[in-house]
Parts: structure tokens; C-alpha cells; sequence
């Protein structure tokens, strides 16, 4: 009875190895909900270094990605240049194929929450400003 799935720590295989097996994982997700129901959406959240997989690409129908201008490495801070430009230029991989990206920033402050959704906004892609604590929205 779900219309989709919002699939979190796709990246694990970032610390854990075995990417192959994420996509696998994914894939396999998504080809048994689609044969149940072919409208049922996929969304991954986190590691886009998957993203150059077409096999991947294939098996998802949107990304999420959380902290790619802020908290990388703590909360509040920028991230780096290189790290901002090269996930960028992953998520736009998805974006071609008309695929939404949604991205997720916790900002310290007002000053980063306007900065990251007119950095957002300029990429095309969907933003969200929240708390990181899960305890209130």
C-alpha cells in the first residue's frame, strides 16, 4: 500500500565497503516494487558516488543528499570547494536523466539557510532546511 520508499544510508558502503553490493541492494529494491507496481518510487538518500552507476541511476527515481554545502565534516561548517564541486557534478548526472534532487541542509544559522537555498535553488535542484535533531521538525 506505499507509494514509494525514501531509502537512508545508501551510503554505508562508504565505510563499509562493498558498493557493488549496495547497488546491487538497490536495484533489487526497486525492480521488486516496480513488478508489484510500476509507479512506486525509489528515493535514495546519501552517497552519491553511487551515481555514476547507470545501473543505479536506473533503479532510483530521485536522490537526496544531506549537508552538500554545510556539515560535511561538523555541523556549520562549509564544506569544501572540491567536495561541493564534485557532488555536484554527480547529482547533475541525475538531473539530466529528469530525475528530481532534493537536498537537505542543516544550517547554524540564517545567514547559511539563505546562502544554501539560493545555492540550491541555482542548481536546480529541491531544498529543504531542517533540524538535524529528530525529536521536533
Amino acid at each position: 500500500g506505499f507509494d514509494g520508499v525514501y531509502l537512508d544510508k545508501v551510503d554505508e558502503f562508504e565505510e563499509m565497503g562493498h558498493r557493488d553490493d549496495m547497488v546491487e541492494f538497490v536495484s533489487r529494491i526497486a525492480a521488486r516494487a516496480k513488478s508489484q507496481r510500476p509507479d512506486f518510487l525509489v528515493i535514495s538518500q546519501n552517497g552519491d558516488d553511487l551515481l555514476p552507476d547507470a545501473r543505479f541511476r536506473g533503479a532510483i527515481d530521485g536522490f537526496a543528499r544531506e549537508d552538500l554545502f554545510y556539515g560535511e565534516d561538523s555541523d556549520g561548517k562549509r564544506n569544501s570547494a572540491s567536495s561541493i564541486r564534485e557532488s555536484v557534478k554527480r547529482l547533475k548526472m541525475l538531473s539530466a536523466e529528469g530525475k528530481p534532487v532534493f537536498v537537505v541542509e542543516y544550517p547554524r544559522n540564517d545567514k547559511q539557510a539563505q546562502t544554501a537555498r539560493r545555492e540550491i535553488s541555482e542548481q536546480g535542484f529541491i531544498g529543504l532546511m531542517a533540524r538535524r535533531a529528530l525529536n521536533a521538525l
